[in-house]
């Protein structure tokens, strides 16, 4: 059997476009005169609750995520501002009180989501988190705004000393039916501060036994689940690279928190709330993830079919794009371009049915042979066999390439030169969010672009050209965030 390491069974769990339209109209109900939102309707007897900047951020990355557009973008910006203390670099969650370590790392992540101009708060606002973090709550926090803004400080070493002192003895963190929900909470932090998971498959277990019977994740001793521990619990599976025992349980308690007005409660029983709709949407997110090893204990020697969900195409009628799963080592297989008879202008494509818009795309790739062209690449964002974006390394050029092809013409975005040996293998990864792309050769930041060609969201996939025959292994696809955006020194 492939191994795949996967958070989707079939794309029927994905949002349907009408749902996604209710969840952007039930956010912007919730949106205030002065920018801010508030957490849900206000109560029966008319009593409201106030616009803070945690729930505002909220609303923003719901927004992205279901690529709906806020209201009164101008607004937000004015409330997001008005809680920055411009003295101590801090932000505070409403306008008027004192700023606090929380408030500044969701201040900070609020400024990216919005796309303003970060410059003047990142270096004094780092160091407020810095100084003034207390308590694990405040330190996963700071870990986070860290981490989005690609900062370090010297008091992480302690935050992660401290978090070690905190372990169990059986690898896990907490106690009772919060067990799951503490652990997955430790162990993201950690990855954000730099620290070293050394017992994974032991968290793993910890998190996949916290799964109730309802397919959800809690943290309360009554056993009822709810979208913030699927939140929590799911984005330390998506940090670990692995997936819960029962994905379609999972989706169908996220099912149970919608209402009629298009958002999610935060449990079934309670209203919709902006923080229901984000976690609801984050989840299934995490849920199209995917990692591909391409394993099959069965194959000896003889290449195999493609994968299920994958498809080969081509750019040009004639030889080529012959794809298939081949051993490469004892115990180890990879999804090869196999034909050395492609024309010199033929695009040896290998699809997956998975679509992404904010892509964060790796994969080990292996040359074999070639004349007129070695090596090869992912793509994403793809539309057809003839639109799409493609980062590739080719060893007989010594170069790394971002290109992006329309209507079949390939154009070059950017290039470095390397040289690396060509029989061994290295790692390509690629980040898209929004217009801004990275790109990655064995783990360097060498390319970087600006452009929104394809706007919307595309499949995954990989890319020889020509008779390039090559290797791809443990290729793996998940939704970026602001945190992989790296900036090129």
């Amino acid at each position: 059997m492939i191994q795949i390491a996967w958070f989707v069974l079939t794309t029927s769990f994905c949002f349907l476009g009408s749902e996604t339209e209710e969840s952007v109209l039930f956010l912007q109900t919730l949106q205030t005169s002065g920018g801010g939102y508030v957490a849900k309707k206000s109560a029966p007897d008319g009593s409201g609750l106030l616009p803070s900047l945690r729930t505002t951020r909220t609303a923003l990355r719901a927004y992205r995520m279901l690529e709906g557009t806020p209201s009164n973008l101008s607004k937000i910006e004015e409330f997001v501002l008005a809680c920055y203390d411009s003295k101590s670099g801090g932000f505070s969650d409403r306008p008027g009180i004192p700023p606090d370590t929380i408030s500044t790392a969701v201040g900070l992540m609020a400024l990216q989501e919005l796309q303003l101009p970060m410059e003047r708060y990142v270096e004094k606002g780092v160091r407020f988190m810095a100084e003034n973090a207390n308590g694990f709550e405040e330190v996963r926090m700071a870990a986070a705004g860290l981490e989005a803004v690609h900062q370090k400080v010297p008091q992480a070493i302690n935050w992660l000393r401290d978090i070690d002192s905190k372990e169990l003895a059986d690898g896990s963190y907490g106690e009772g039916a919060s067990k799951a929900r503490s652990t997955s909470l430790f162990v993201v932090a950690k990855i954000r501060l730099g620290g070293e998971i050394k017992n994974r498959e032991t968290l793993l277990a910890h998190l996949r036994k916290g799964q109730r019977a309802d397919g959800g994740f809690g943290g309360d001793t009554d056993g009822s689940s709810d979208l913030e521990s699927c939140y929590r619990i799911m984005r330390a599976f998506a940090r670990l690279d692995a997936s819960p025992n029962d994905v379609p349980k999972l989706l169908s308690f996220v099912a149970s928190c919608r209402h009629s007005d298009g958002g999610y409660g935060v449990r079934p029983s309670e209203p919709s709330s902006v923080q229901g709709t984000y976690y609801a949407t984050i989840v299934r997110q995490f849920v199209r993830n995917r990692q591909w090893e391409f394993e099959d204990s069965g194959l000896a020697t003889e290449p195999r079919a493609l994968p299920d969900g994958w498809r080969a195409g081509k750019a040009l009628d004639g030889p080529g794009s012959e794809w298939s799963i081949r051993e490469v080592a004892p115990h180890q297989h990879s999804l090869s371009q196999i034909s050395s008879n492609g024309l010199k202008r033929q695009y040896n494509l290998c699809i997956a049915e998975n679509v992404f818009k904010d892509v964060s795309i790796s994969v080990n790739v292996r040359a074999r042979t070639g004349t007129i062209d070695q090596g090869g690449g992912v793509i994403w964002r793809h539309q057809d066999d003839r639109n799409y974006y493609i980062g590739r390394w080719n060893p007989l050029e010594e170069n790394f390439r971002l290109y992006k092809v329309v209507d079949g013409v390939r154009s070059q975005m950017d290039t470095a030169k390397v040289k690396i040996s060509r029989s061994d293998w290295h790692s390509i990864r690629f980040v898209h969010m929004g217009r801004s792309i990275r790109g990655y050769l064995d783990d360097a930041l060498l390319l970087e672009a600006e452009d929104d060609q394809f706007a919307t969201p595309g499949r995954v996939g990989l890319w020889t050209k020509a008779d390039a025959v090559t290797d791809f292994d443990s290729l793996r696809a998940r939704t970026a965030e602001f945190g992989d955006l790296e900036e090129l020194k």
